[in-house]
């Protein structure tokens, strides 16, 4: 991207600062990514957004496991079960680098208007405009970042130059955290309604599921790239919230309550 012909104000950078700061505390991504999209409105102004998991499989983008805090559970559903294959932003990007995008940079007004995602999905929720980004660490993808806007205000360049920054402090937490990736069956151990009774987090779901394969603790420290004792204190806080004592325990409680 070309070096930006303006100077952010003191007031943005220290906004960006402030979340950059609060994204690298946490180690969760659920946190981080809720964290981002309650700060971003006042970053960079918008009607919806949502940010998404992924990963590649066969050089294809998996995207998955969207959540947003203006956007229903219909609106996104939609988007992945019937317009993620159409999106024409989406099969215009690259899929082994991180890219940043203004959609407007991309397709033409009269081109967009005959889309069918455009007419059957974004104007129906009264957007526009759209301005994303795609996380990509050390050639993995992690998820993808997404910005709407009303027909009254296209994104600027100030603005694709901020999601730009903040991109890059997110891409690298998810890098630390998460070194080989996140994938799906590694992230869905725990059903929607579990996740949310339990408040499971997306790493404990990753260690849940090796459990369910029968890893040693010094097996699932591995394969995460996380320490054993590290692994020891995420099994015991997950004991704690699903109320178990045992690993044994533990399978056979969620094997129950997933029949």
């Amino acid at each position: 991207m070309e070096q930006p012909k303006f100077i952010l104000s003191q007031e943005k950078w220290l906004q960006i600062s402030n979340l950059a700061s609060s994204m690298t505390r946490l180690n969760d991504i659920e946190q981080i990514r809720n964290l981002f999209l309650e700060r971003i409105q006042t970053i960079i102004p918008h009607k919806k957004a949502f940010f998404d998991l992924g990963y590649l499989q066969d050089g294809n983008a998996i995207f998955f496991d969207p959540i947003s805090l203006d956007m229903t559970l219909e609106e996104l559903n939609a988007y992945y079960d019937h317009y993620l294959a159409s999106d024409y932003i989406a099969w215009m990007l690259p899929s082994n680098k991180s890219v940043i995008y203004r959609d407007s940079d991309i397709i033409t007004h009269e081109a967009r208007q005959k889309t069918d995602i455009y007419e059957h999905w974004m104007k129906p929720m009264g957007v526009y405009y759209s301005i994303g980004s795609t996380l990509f660490g050390n050639g993995i993808l992690y998820g993808s970042i997404t910005l709407f806007r009303q027909f009254d205000e296209d994104f600027s360049d100030e603005e694709v130059c901020i999601l730009q920054l903040l991109t890059e402090h997110i891409t690298a937490n998810f890098t630390r955290e998460y070194p080989n990736g996140i994938k799906k069956s590694l992230s869905c151990r725990c059903d929607n309604d579990l996740s949310e009774k339990y408040h499971i987090t997306l790493r404990e779901n990753e260690i849940i599921a090796l459990i369910f394969e029968g890893l040693s603790n010094r097996e699932i420290a591995s394969k995460l790239i996380i320490t054993e004792n590290t692994v020891k204190k995420h099994i015991n806080t997950i004991f704690r919230k699903l109320h178990v004592r045992t690993r044994t325990q533990l399978v056979h409680s969620l094997y129950l309550s997933q029949k």
